[in-house]
């Protein structure tokens, strides 16, 4: 819908001073359509409404230019509830309605960009950290429960793919005396397969002088290995 019909000389339009306690009031302009106007520092704001083909749909606009756009469906059960927070925490932006719903992102064509979905009774998720300078950003596997691990999954026959320089596995730098690693060793410095996973690779760095380096992979059962040939 455009908003230059919506004037001071009329069309309906209640003007409210910026410092305006209630913003609630709506004039009806016609049997569709709604709007509060009102100006700050000599910007005009619009909060309009459009109602038509059972859909809802509400504008914010900045001197006639959209700055949000809000559209309801017919029989809607789900929606976005954006909560505040006090000192030390985080606001929020929570998809509610219906138990365990989802967020999906998409482009202006409909496609879809991001999924966000749950799960029942989740106590776990992921956390994006960023960082400061010299400092890598880091996405944590966080939650209720003491050990995480964090999966990504391709589709079919898809890959995992470093396209950039290779991935680092977890390394441990520990003694073991220039002789094999030990499955109890290799619990101390990764933790035990059944709480890394299986498949789970690390890489042990022998403490007595760089003497000897494995490469340590978790089975079901136990740990395997294999010495590394240090280059010459």
């Amino acid at each position: 819908m455009t908003t230059e019909k919506y004037t001071r000389t009329g069309k309906g339009i209640q003007w409210i001073a910026a410092d305006a306690t209630d913003l609630a009031a709506i004039n009806v302009i016609d049997s569709e359509r709604g709007c509060i106007a009102y100006e700050v520092d000599n910007q005009t704001y619009y909060i309009a409404t459009k109602v038509g083909s059972g859909a809802t749909i509400w504008q914010a606009l900045v001197s006639n230019l959209e700055l949000l756009k809000l559209v309801g469906v017919t029989s809607a059960v789900n929606e976005i509830t954006i909560t505040n927070a006090a000192t030390g925490a985080n606001p929020s932006i929570s998809c509610t309605g219906e138990a365990d719903t989802g967020i999906t992102f998409t482009n202006s064509e409909a496609e879809e960009i991001l999924i966000l979905d749950a799960v029942a009774t989740a106590v776990n998720e992921i956390t994006i950290k960023n960082s400061v300078t010299t400092a890598a950003p880091s996405l944590n596997a966080t939650g209720g429960d003491t050990n995480i691990s964090l999966k990504l999954v391709a589709k079919g026959t898809g890959v995992i793919d470093a396209s950039t320089n290779g991935i680092r596995t977890l390394q441990a730098v520990t003694n073991v005396n220039d002789a094999v690693p030990t499955d109890a060793e290799l619990d101390t410095a990764f933790g035990t397969p059944a709480t890394v996973g299986r498949g789970f690779i690390g890489t042990v760095d022998d403490a007595d002088a760089d003497a000897r380096m494995f490469i340590c992979v978790a089975s079901d059962a136990g740990w395997y290995w294999t010495l590394m040939t240090k280059a010459s």
